[in-house]
């Protein structure tokens, strides 16, 4: 299905703010009379859309794409975006080959669909703080599943740490490494796994009972990671840049996906919706304060395990597709 609607890969962004919750409302660009009935929205270019006079591009968008939107002169255009493309000089720790893309993007790309858009969506305040003289919409993402069957936390014979952020969160990791390494060393029933490949952190690399798989595209991720993947703990550092300010709460509904209690560091945009020691625990930027709070939690399967469960009805409340899907009727006209 995605594959024939977008002919490329899907983006993540494209997927948990969009295409995931309204994937029966969507037509490939070619589409049947009678399918675009059922489905008013139409695939217009990889990460844009458009229902009737109405037009979505969401994060990205190519030259061409714009010439043809422009041409089609919607009377109103919606752009998301879910990070400050503004602050990446304000964004330490981003890998050089990342930042540059991201560099280009914003120097070439962005003023145009500036230009284009009446509306800006974004997951917080922040960041729609950096686009003053546009309407304004908050939107922040879907859950891709909740993990509801605890069976992973029936006795487990070792537990499970996982690291789920991509190469942008690398600076985030390598703050707390030496902390991770530590823990496995001193927990021999303990597993870290990351999807980093060889660009995970030096002091995690080569060590028994810490893997580093492949980094996945998105579609893979989604299906054999938040899909089909359990784990008891899972780490989302994230220190406080201007450029993470403007991220999403996403990693809650990440560990959500697979079961996992979720350790945040202690700053927005997470620690807005974590209430500390209830569905998550919140970290200071300080290594030992992560080991603590992570060897506490080894030494406390139940407290870890209510983390988990707790963290999971967050995540219900937080990520609920039908938000997602109201958001987008209404805006673009169509039956939810």
């Amino acid at each position: 299905m995605l594959r024939s609607l977008f002919g490329r890969r899907l983006l993540p962004t494209t997927d948990l703010y969009f295409m995931h919750h309204l994937r029966d409302r969507v037509a490939p660009a070619l589409a049947l009379p009678r399918t675009r009935r059922r489905c008013p929205v139409r695939v217009f270019a990889p990460n844009v859309f458009v229902c009737g006079r109405r037009a979505v591009v969401i994060r990205y968008a190519r030259p061409k794409d714009i010439i043809r939107l422009e041409r089609l002169r919607p009377e109103r255009v919606f752009y998301l975006v879910d990070d400050n493309f503004k602050e990446l000089a304000e964004a330490p720790g981003l890998p050089e080959d990342y930042r540059r893309r991201l560099q280009v993007f914003a120097r070439d790309m962005l003023p145009r669909i500036e230009a284009l858009a009446d509306v800006i969506v974004a997951p917080n305040r922040y960041l729609l703080a950096s686009y003053p003289r546009h309407e304004h919409a908050i939107l922040e993402p879907g859950y891709v599943r909740v993990l509801s069957d605890e069976v992973h936390w029936e006795a487990p014979s070792h537990l499970k740490l996982a690291f789920l952020g991509t190469r942008s969160h690398l600076g985030d990791l390598e703050q707390i490494a030496p902390a991770l390494a530590a823990v496995v060393e001193r927990n021999p029933s303990v597993t870290l796994t990351t999807y980093l490949g060889p660009h995970a952190p030096r002091e995690l690399s080569g060590r028994d009972r810490i893997f580093h798989h492949k980094p996945l595209g998105w579609a893979t991720f989604k299906r054999d990671v938040l899909l089909g993947e359990c784990f008891h703990i899972a780490i989302a550092p994230m220190r406080a840049t201007p450029f993470n300010r403007g991220r999403s709460f996403n990693k809650v509904l990440d560990h959500a996906a697979v079961g996992a209690a979720g350790l945040y560091s202690a700053g927005p945009p997470v620690a807005d919706v974590i209430e500390h020691g209830k569905d998550g625990l919140l970290i200071g930027d300080d290594p030992d304060a992560w080991l603590g709070a992570l060897e506490g939690l080894l030494h406390d399967h139940a407290r870890a395990r209510s983390l988990a469960a707790e963290g999971a009805n967050l995540a219900r409340r937080i990520g609920d597709p039908l938000r997602v899907r109201r958001f987008w009727a209404e805006r673009l006209g169509f039956p939810p």
